[in-house]
């Protein structure tokens, strides 16, 4: 089974999933 599909995915919804999670929860543990 390739990985490239879900490194495509990854790559495609990064910014969009973790960047966020990142803005909400930087403040609060940082």
């Amino acid at each position: 089974m390739s990985p490239s599909p879900m490194w495509y995915w990854l790559g495609d919804h990064y910014w969009y999933t973790v960047y966020p999670l990142i803005t909400i929860f930087g403040p609060i543990f940082g």
